[in-house]
């Protein structure tokens, strides 16, 4: 028998929006902030995406392999999700593409990575 996955929740604002909070490389993190790229390709393994949600992402470095950690960068993106697609035109199962509006952009001190406070980003 298969054990029900464990998904991650997504945080939940006081007016009911869902927030993921998720790491993104630079190189995918430059794009969307620049606003080259608006999608994402994520597993559905462990989270469950609808549209209406917002996705939070952190610019991530990961470890090298001389053993430098991962860390944030400093810099995180919001963006709500219009639209979510999955399984379809071949997609495997277990992954979604999330098309994105990225509704605000900050830079800030790593020791601030918690805070929940973002500027609205001006239009281009």
């Amino acid at each position: 028998m298969t054990e029900p996955r464990k998904l991650i929740e997504p945080l939940v604002t006081p007016q009911g929006e869902r927030v993921h909070v998720l790491k993104c490389h630079p190189d995918a993190f430059d794009a969307v902030w620049r606003r080259a790229k608006l999608f994402e390709w994520r597993s559905t393994a462990d989270r469950e995406f609808r549209i209406g949600d917002f996705v939070r992402f952190g610019e991530w470095t990961p470890a090298d392999q001389v053993g430098t950690p991962g860390r944030f960068t400093g810099r995180e993106i919001i963006a709500r999700v219009p639209y979510v697609l999955t399984r379809r035109f071949g997609m495997p199962d277990g992954f979604a593409v999330l098309s994105l509006d990225v509704v605000a952009k900050t830079r800030h001190s790593t020791a601030a990575l918690s805070a929940l406070t973002f500027e609205p980003d001006p239009e281009p």
